[in-house]
């Protein structure tokens, strides 16, 4: 099965995934609830390599300079799953918004985490690249990845059109600044 230009999944992790899919009551659910579903990469990638699959949707901030994010850990050593994930679309009004981190992952419901920057960045390219969906275009969301103690990174199209990598303090909160959430099956 041929998921976007240069990912491909095999016939096992093709008839793996049909296992995996989750029952009609939870994809009901899911929908309800505001999330899309789709299957993660075929083989496990950090953000660095899912970025370099569609480098063109993201923002860049000095042409002849790499980004500053690069030499972190969190780009290069945090891997996406296999198996299906959903994704949470937040847009304003969402409860997550306007929260610090505290505050926004006791939002968190049963089975639901925060995605790291590997998986939502995967979640995100693809969806565009296969729906011409953007998420996130008038929101930037917190995910689990971190750049330091006290600030996670996060992830949206600030100007509408690249996606932009960022960080932020835990204790900040802004209208436009929500909570990256996702369920795994």
């Amino acid at each position: 099965m041929l998921a976007c230009a240069r990912v491909v999944y095999s016939e096992a992790q093709t008839d793996r995934l049909v296992e995996l899919v989750p029952s009609i009551e939870a994809l009901a659910s899911l929908r309800e609830s505001g999330f899309s579903l789709m299957p993660q990469p075929p083989i496990a990638m950090t953000f660095l390599e899912v970025r370099s699959l569609e480098a063109t949707l993201f923002r860049v901030r000095n042409a002849r300079a790499s980004e500053w994010y690069e030499c972190w850990g969190f780009a290069s050593s945090e891997l996406t799953d296999v198996g299906w994930v959903a994704i949470r679309h937040v847009a304003p009004g969402d409860l997550t918004l306007n929260k610090p981190w505290s505050e926004q992952n006791k939002l968190l419901g049963l089975n639901e985490a925060v995605s790291s920057l590997a998986e939502l960045t995967w979640f995100v390219t693809t969806l565009f690249k296969v729906r011409r969906t953007k998420l996130f275009t008038a929101t930037c969301v917190r995910t689990a990845s971190l750049f330091s103690d006290e600030c996670h990174i996060h992830f949206g199209h600030l100007d509408g059109e690249r996606l932009d990598i960022g960080f932020t303090r835990d204790a900040y909160h802004h209208d436009i600044l929500g909570l990256a959430i996702l369920r795994k099956f």
